[in-house]
């Protein structure tokens, strides 16, 4: 696959999982009442919509083989793939105390916050400007 090829692949990942977080973040701050926990169909929402997006994630790994790409670069890779599990094990333990909370959706929101940081941090590195997207 030409350099080109696989940048436009990257970048196209990266957009679509900009766009895939950003959605689940604008649809947890929009109502200020929502208690993450409190409705169980929610709380299985965002953890599918989370699995789906850890799957992209997983996509992407081939552009981060350490065969090619220096660990510097693949560091952030692998930041995003934790802070992602993370929020995934944070839902997972707010489903287990079957209670809602305004904490948990504030919570929720820093995680997905990290995540997005950290998307960012991968287009930075391989020099893919979202800016202009946004």
């Amino acid at each position: 696959m030409s350099p080109y090829k696989k940048e436009a692949m990257l970048f196209k990942t990266v957009i679509e999982l900009d766009t895939q977080i950003s959605n689940l973040t604008q649809r947890l701050s929009l109502n200020r009442f929502i208690e993450i926990g409190d409705d169980p169909n929610l709380t299985r929402d965002i953890e599918s919509a989370l699995f789906k997006i850890y799957s992209k994630i997983k996509s992407m790994e081939p552009y981060f083989d350490l065969n090619i790409t220096p660990l510097s670069k693949a560091n952030f890779y692998f930041a995003l793939i934790k802070q992602v599990n993370d929020t995934i094990r944070y839902l997972q333990e707010i489903r287990k105390k079957d209670y809602g909370s305004r904490q948990h959706t504030r919570e929720l929101l820093e995680k997905l916050s990290h995540c997005t940081d950290s998307l960012y941090e991968i287009s930075d590195v391989m020099k893919i400007n979202t800016g202009l997207v946004h």
